[in-house]
């Protein structure tokens, strides 16, 4: 079985268009970085009316989580800050997104990240 949904930041598409497209989940972000491409109060409601489930996202400055521990942290604290305000239920996950090419990741920079990690997921729970 497959369950479509959509990842979008900015230029959110219309409601209908999402149900019309048999859509059931939106990525939606907060908490650090632009917040031009937050998710809305008005928008969460329309999505949650929908039965459009919202995934919750953070993605500060592209390569931030290379800053490590501290900088995960950071970014778990106020991703969880953010999308409590919208009901988000606890235990969904809230995904942090790294958005720049891996593959030239040096072995140093992947232990600041996999310490970023490590530190958000003490924030965030299991």
């Amino acid at each position: 079985m497959t369950i479509e949904g959509v990842d979008y930041a900015f230029h959110p598409p219309t409601i209908a268009s999402l149900v019309n497209g048999g859509k059931h989940f939106a990525c939606r972000y907060g908490g650090k970085g632009s917040s031009d491409k937050w998710l809305k109060p008005n928008e969460s409601a329309a999505l949650i009316a929908a039965g459009i489930a919202i995934v919750a996202n953070v993605e500060g400055q592209a390569s931030g989580l290379l800053n490590g521990a501290s900088e995960g942290a950071d970014w778990a604290e106020k991703a969880l800050a953010f999308f409590k305000t919208f009901g988000i239920p606890d235990g969904r996950p809230i995904y942090l997104s790294v958005d720049f090419d891996t593959r030239s990741v040096s072995s140093s920079q992947w232990t600041a990240l996999d310490a970023a990690f490590d530190a958000a997921a003490k924030v965030l729970g299991p």
